[in-house]
């Protein structure tokens, strides 16, 4: 077997409680190859850089830690400063706020083992946890179906958040790292551009918690969501020979988004209303349109539990509530 050296990028803004987890997560790994983590401080003004200190000046067999900091420019450009002090044949993602399981490279690179290496980018399955770590009945992965016809990836990001995928340096540089313009949904832009450039497999497997909490993700809030959404589909549909229909269901989701920003964070349930139903008019054939438009008149309590106990039921993916 194989041992390739991997980079692993986490960045981070104020969230020295959770990074010191997440990094433990990747130092904890069962691989045996060499990791190098690069943790980029996005300007926190918590205590991140002297907890972090101890973990860059211990001496680890097969793993170094690196500390770069930089002004607040928000996660995108915290990945991309990461990426150009990388060394390693491949690199993989973390969020400060999501943990690996123990076994997660470990199996990426089995997995790449098994197929003599004949991929750029693997992606795996996750589930999500809350503030305190515990699982919540919600899990993702990625749909292989997309593999077989790349346009569904310019609908909805088929392929995982950020800290699923692994993928190999060169391949990463030659299509263009992180979009410096996007304040959200760079890891959907990305996968973008690594499925219709790059030799891309998925695993089944759930081997990343994705950590779904009331705070802020980094860098990103709702309105920023809207105007990413809206970047991707001028940019990467609006313009692409993909057939009408995927252009309408990337439209009709677009508009779903926006109700439920308007619901969740506006509080408008007028302009909530217009847009869910904009989004049904558009493309009437998706199930999670309908539970946004019946979200919009349930409290935010009631809503969330009907999505948790409906997902401890349903245990098929595709019939998971996604938008709550």
């Amino acid at each position: 077997m194989i041992y390739p050296s991997v980079s692993v990028v986490i960045p981070t803004f104020n969230r020295a409680h959770y990074l010191v987890l997440a990094l433990k997560s990747v130092l904890e790994q069962d691989y045996s190859g060499f990791i190098e983590v690069l943790i980029v401080d996005d300007g926190s003004t918590d205590e991140t850089n002297s907890v972090i200190q101890q973990f860059v000046q211990e001496n680890y067999l097969n793993r170094k830690v690196t500390y770069l900091f930089q002004e607040n420019k928000g996660s995108n450009i915290a990945r991309n400063l990461g990426i150009h002090f990388t060394q390693c044949e491949w690199i993989g993602f973390l969020d400060s706020d999501d943990l690996w399981r123990k076994n997660k490279l470990s199996s990426q690179i089995q997995f790449l083992n098994n197929i003599e290496f004949k991929c750029d980018t693997v992606y795996c399955g996750w589930e999500e946890i809350d503030e305190n770590g515990n699982l919540m009945d919600v899990n993702g992965i990625p749909q292989d179906k997309v593999l077989v016809d790349t346009n569904r990836i310019l609908i909805k990001d088929h392929c995982g958040p950020t800290s699923t995928i692994l993928i190999r340096r060169s391949s990463l540089l030659s299509i263009g790292q992180f979009n410096p313009q996007l304040k959200a949904r760079q890891d959907w832009e990305l996968s973008i551009r690594i499925l219709l450039n790059t030799q891309v497999q998925f695993m089944k497997e759930f081997l990343v918690y994705y950590r779904n909490h009331q705070g802020v993700r980094t860098y990103s809030n709702s309105n920023n969501e809207i105007e990413s959404y809206l970047w991707i589909l001028k940019n990467h549909v609006k313009n692409s020979n993909i057939g009408f229909g995927y252009k309408l269901q990337s439209w009709s989701n677009f508009y779903k988004r926006k109700a439920r920003v308007n619901v969740h964070y506006q509080k408008n349930f007028i302009k909530a209303n217009l847009n869910i139903f904009k989004s049904i008019l558009i493309w009437p054939f998706n199930l999670d349109h309908y539970f946004v438009l019946i979200g919009i008149y349930l409290s935010p309590n009631l809503r969330r539990n009907i999505h948790l106990k409906w997902n401890r039921l349903i245990f098929l993916n595709r019939f998971q509530i996604k938008s709550h």
